[in-house]
């Protein structure tokens, strides 16, 4: 396999003391407004969580547009550079 795909939702944003977006991101789950599309993803990664701390004012707006959507995730190799 060269990449990963994986199907979450964002479900929280929030503001931490510093005036940082915080992004809750969990994996879709098959009660989760169930679809195929779900339960395959749903099968393949039952559970999953990802934390994402934002300072920059226009990722902090892309995610705060995608408030309560699903998101895929890409896991590619990064080179070392």
């Amino acid at each position: 396999m060269e990449r990963v795909r994986a199907k979450f939702s964002v479900s929280n944003i929030l503001k931490d003391n510093y005036g940082n977006v915080v992004v809750k991101l969990w994996a879709v789950y098959k009660g989760d407004e169930s679809s195929p599309e779900n339960e395959s993803f749903s099968n393949s990664t039952p559970s999953g969580t990802c934390e994402l701390t934002i300072t920059n004012p226009a990722a902090s707006e892309f995610f705060e547009k995608l408030a309560g959507k699903y998101v895929y995730l890409d896991f590619t190799e990064a080179t070392e550079s």
